[in-house]
């Protein structure tokens, strides 16, 4: 529910869909144009009855033809005890709290039909930039990781769909800031530093805090 979807693209064989971001009407009558004139045609829009529910539709694919539907999206990404980042894909449609509503929404507020198993899996190939990071952990799933000097690579096939996938990207060790000053006056020089620590690094009982300022000749 945090996050943005921002492109959508099909691909069938050597053709490529690129959707446009239309008004749900505009969008829905365009689209059953397509279907009624046998034109290969595809439909993302979310669900009016939750928050976090998109559904897409294709329509007049050719038979014995597979489609590869492309979804990219933005989202904000949790902070973990101020080491880590957390990121989930849900893969289960179940009851979620809805801050919103005040309320748990329930699954059945969709017109989705509901099986207890599937025949169908996902795989997932996550490629996540060094720059310093340590660690890359999965709480949910087991998985294969290799790293490079620039690059940590996580991957898993044939996930059963019966939980989200969950995975901890643990953060460099960054020094607090620091903030210096120099001034000059006449001759003399004053020098001034002042280090800020995060709230979140700062131990939970309460600790006095003394601040000194140091001025130097220079």
């Amino acid at each position: 529910e945090n996050a943005a979807v921002y492109a959508l693209t099909a691909e069938i064989d050597d053709r490529l869909i690129t959707a446009e971001i239309k008004k749900k009407e505009v969008a829905e009558t365009e689209y059953n144009e397509a279907i009624t004139h046998g034109q290969t045609a595809t439909l993302l829009r979310q669900s009016e009855k939750t928050m976090d529910t998109f559904i897409i539709n294709v329509g007049a694919l050719p038979p014995g033809k597979e489609c590869r539907i492309i979804i990219r999206y933005v989202t904000e990404l949790d902070l973990i005890d101020g080491k880590s980042i957390r990121f989930v894909v849900p893969s289960t449609i179940a009851p979620r709290y809805n801050p919103e509503l005040g309320q748990i929404q329930s699954p059945d507020r969709t017109n989705t039909k509901y099986v207890q198993n599937t025949s169908y899996t996902i795989s997932f190939q996550i490629h996540v930039e060094r720059n310093g990071i340590s660690r890359v952990a999965n709480l949910s799933h087991p998985v294969n990781v290799s790293t490079s000097s620039e690059m940590i690579n996580i991957s898993t096939q044939d996930v059963a769909l019966d939980r989200d996938f969950i995975i901890d990207i643990h953060l460099p060790r960054i020094p607090p800031p620091m903030l210096t000053a120099i001034e000059q006056y006449d001759t003399t020089k004053y020098a001034a530093l002042t280090t800020l620590i995060p709230r979140n690094l700062v131990k939970s009982n309460y600790m006095k805090s003394e601040l000194i300022f140091i001025g130097m000749l220079m």
